[in-house]
């Protein structure tokens, strides 16, 4: 196989999920072209998703030796975010900002960035970063989940359930926005709704502990109103 053809069948393997498959082949690439970008970056990006996240930011730097690309410093900070180096991966974040190309490397950045606040406690911040991601992408659903987590962590419960239920307008099949629908009803005393809620997680995934048991205690809570 030509050096092209190999790394066509190493981004089949990662899009397939067959990560450890996609890094030999890339390896295999760097053996014969150690500068080479695509297979430095994806080989990061397969040991991201292998949990090797030191080994990773390895590739992420030898990318970035060469040249200075928002891609690779987006996931760099992914792996950052991993290892609760948040400093870290919010200056990776701002660096990815400085250069990004296009408005998808542009939210990945600002998303990132915003969790990476979010876990150190600088929610107004994160807030901020969100805005701006949803001014680019008002349809991702995963933003609008993470704005309501960080206003429900606020203790901004009305403004987080608004959140999940515009979430829920863009994919009502969203778990997630149920889920968490559900804690920011249950905060507000409004067990009722908040039931339902957790009743529709259950009923995509009926074995779902941490939910049957929310509905054990919502239950509970309404039986002694």
């Amino acid at each position: 196989m030509t050096k092209r053809e190999i790394l066509n069948k190493a981004s089949l393997l990662l899009n397939m999920g067959r990560f450890s498959d996609a890094l030999y082949l890339y390896n295999k690439v760097l053996e014969e072209d150690p500068d080479n970008c695509e297979a430095l970056n994806n080989s990061g990006i397969a040991l991201l998703f292998l949990g090797k996240y030191e080994e990773s930011i390895q590739y992420f730097d030898e990318v970035l030796k060469i040249k200075n690309d928002s891609g690779a410093w987006i996931n760099k900070s992914n792996a950052l975010i991993n290892l609760g180096r948040y400093e870290e991966a919010i200056e990776c974040c701002d660096r990815a900002l400085e250069i990004a190309i296009n408005d998808s490397e542009k939210v990945y950045a600002l998303v990132n960035k915003g969790n990476a606040l979010f876990s150190i406690d600088e929610y107004d911040e994160a807030l901020d970063c969100y805005d701006e991601a949803l001014k680019i992408n008002p349809n991702d659903v995963g933003i609008w989940n993470n704005k309501g987590n960080l206003l429900k962590s606020m203790g901004k419960y009305e403004e987080a359930i608004e959140c999940f239920d515009k979430a829920l307008e863009i994919d009502p099949r969203s778990i997630g926005s149920w889920y968490n629908k559900s804690l920011a009803l249950e905060a507000l005393g409004e067990y009722e709704e908040a039931l339902k809620c957790i009743e529709n997680v259950i009923k995509a995934y009926p074995g779902f502990k941490p939910a049957m048991k929310i509905k054990e205690k919502l239950k509970k809570k309404l039986k002694n109103e």
